[in-house]
C-alpha cells in the first residue's frame, strides 16, 4: 500500500508538471507514433502477437517499443501489473522460495505483462535455481534485451541523460544491475520534465518517469 501511493504522489507530481506546455516531451511522440501505425513493424499489436508467439527472435528494439509503447495502449493501467492477483501470490513466493509456485505464478503475470522488469528478473532467477529449461518463453533473453532496451535511453548521471522507466519500481532493478545501490531519493523538475533523483555519496543517478497524461 504504502508502494502504491509513493507512485501515485509521484504520477500526480509528473502530470502537473507536463500540464505546464500543451505538447508532450518528443521522446513520447516518437513512441506513439511508432506503436501506433498499423504500417510499422513496431506497431504494437504486431509486437505483443510476436513476444508469445515467437519469444525466441525478439530484437532490442522490438523490446523497446513493447516496454515504451504499453503506456499508449487503450486499456493500459499503470497499477495494473500490481492489482494482478497473482502479483501477490508470485511476491510471496519469491520472498519464501517456494521457485515452483514463483514459476508458475510469474508465467502467468508475463503473459499479461510480457515486460513486467520486475517480474522478469525474479522469474528467471527462480528458474535458474531450479534448473528449469526455458524453451518456451525466453525470460532470460527478454529480461536482458529489456535492460539493454531501458538502458539505452541514457546513463543516468544528469537530467539530460535520465534513465526513462515507465515505473517506479524498475529503478530498484537497474539500480541493482548497474551496481548503484541504496542511497536517499527524491524529486527534481524542469518544465515539461520530472526527475526521480538517487544519491549515495554525492552521487546521483537520474530516472525519468515516462507517463501518457491525455
Amino acid at each position: 500500500m504504502k508502494y502504491f501511493f509513493t507512485i501515485l504522489i509521484l504520477l500526480i507530481f509528473i502530470a502537473s508538471t507536463f500540464s505546464q506546455e500543451q505538447n508532450l516531451p518528443s521522446f513520447n511522440d516518437e513512441i506513439k507514433s511508432v506503436v501506433s501505425d498499423s504500417s510499422s513493424i513496431y506497431y504494437y499489436p504486431k509486437l505483443l502477437k510476436k513476444v508469445n508467439q515467437q519469444p525466441s527472435e525478439l530484437k532490442i528494439t522490438e523490446i523497446y517499443y513493447l516496454y515504451y509503447g504499453q503506456i499508449f495502449q487503450p486499456d493500459y493501467n499503470v497499477f495494473g501489473y500490481l492489482m494482478d492477483n497473482n502479483q501477490a501470490v508470485f511476491r510471496r513466493a519469491v520472498m519464501s522460495y517456494n521457485y515452483k509456485k514463483a514459476i508458475s505464478s510469474g508465467i502467468k503475470i508475463i503473459s499479461k505483462f510480457p515486460v513486467d522488469l520486475t517480474t522478469l528478473l525474479h522469474l528467471n532467477i527462480c528458474m535458474e535455481k531450479k534448473n528449469v529449461p526455458d524453451s518456451t518463453y525466453f525470460v532470460n533473453l527478454r529480461y536482458h534485451l529489456l535492460m539493454e532496451a531501458i538502458l539505452s535511453t541514457g546513463n543516468g548521471k544528469s537530467k539530460d541523460l535520465a534513465i526513462k522507466v515507465i515505473n517506479i519500481e524498475d529503478e530498484s532493478v537497474i539500480k541493482g544491475a548497474i551496481g548503484f545501490l541504496g542511497g536517499k531519493t527524491y524529486i527534481e523538475s524542469t518544465p515539461n520534465h520530472a526527475y526521480d533523483v538517487w544519491e549515495v555519496d554525492n552521487k546521483k543517478l537520474y530516472f525519468e518517469l515516462i507517463i501518457n497524461d491525455k
